[in-house]
């Protein structure tokens, strides 16, 4: 990576811990959420799924995993436009196998159309040691003004 593109990811965490660490809501589930890339367009996040993220059958939890979509797709839009997070019109997600309590979560995005009104991701969910596919979604957001 070059400089420019570390100082990048550093800034683009510092602005996520703001915003996950800063809160007793529900995102805060979601503190430990890291950039480790972020480029034009896309992003890859990393995540340790942990005990408060589960569900009754002691595997991630499918809203939790309907909030890295969400999450994920709103940083990649914000990597080409920083101040136009935009709101949700769209989420839907389809979940391929279960995230279980101590995994490891990588999370890639990609902004497929960014227009003046409205914004569409791709993201995909892996475990990280064996890259299986966990879930993969699709994220319109809307832009007012």
């Amino acid at each position: 990576k070059t400089f420019a593109a570390k100082c990048k990811t550093v800034a683009a965490n510092a602005l996520l811990e703001g915003v996950l660490n800063n809160t007793t809501g529900f995102d805060s589930l979601f503190a430990g959420l890291k950039i480790t890339d972020i480029g034009k367009g896309t992003v890859e996040m990393e995540l340790l799924v942990e005990p408060k993220m589960q569900n009754p059958f002691w595997k991630m939890h499918g809203g939790a995993l309907c909030t890295l979509v969400d999450l994920a797709g709103t940083a990649a839009i914000m990597s080409l436009s920083p101040t136009q997070p935009g709101v949700s019109v769209d989420l839907n997600v389809s979940f391929l196998s279960a995230a279980d309590i101590g995994e490891t979560l990588i999370i890639t995005s990609k902004v497929e159309k960014l227009g003046q009104k409205l914004g569409f991701t791709d993201v995909r969910i892996s475990e990280k040691l064996s890259g299986r596919l966990v879930a993969v979604g699709r994220h319109t957001k809307y832009f007012s003004g």
